[in-house]
């Protein structure tokens, strides 16, 4: 149960595998099957001893956070924080500026308009 016998079964392996396709001699298949088969339980032998052995290894466990280290925590990320972005119309491609100024005079108008009819309703 180790991996020096899965090496060896593998060397036999190739011999076999050499005579049957290279030398065609039938008789090796069932040779070369059965060490075949063998590999395949010593792999499944192997894999079930590594999980065996993670399983037996200790388990790091994490320290428990306290309040006092989550509030210490708060407070320097609240310093460290940069002033909010301030958002700024840009003009894109197809605009132009006069357009821009034009649009702009539209808007304000709108809103005139709004308020107005807003201050009728009241």
């Amino acid at each position: 149960m180790s991996l020096q016998t899965i090496q060896e079964l593998l060397t036999d392996c190739q011999n076999d595998n050499d005579r049957l396709f290279d030398l065609n001699v039938k008789c090796t298949a069932a040779s070369l099957r059965k060490k075949l088969q063998l590999i395949s339980q010593e792999c499944k032998e192997l894999r079930k001893l590594a999980l065996d052995h993670r399983k037996s290894l200790p388990v790091k466990k994490r320290v428990k956070k306290t309040d006092e280290d989550t509030e210490a925590k708060d407070e320097v990320k609240d310093d460290e924080l940069p002033p909010p972005v301030e958002l700024k119309r840009e003009l894109t491609s197809t605009t132009t500026a006069q357009e821009a100024v034009d649009i702009e005079r539209e808007r304000n108008a709108l809103k005139a308009k709004l308020e107005a009819l807003d201050s009728q309703k009241k």
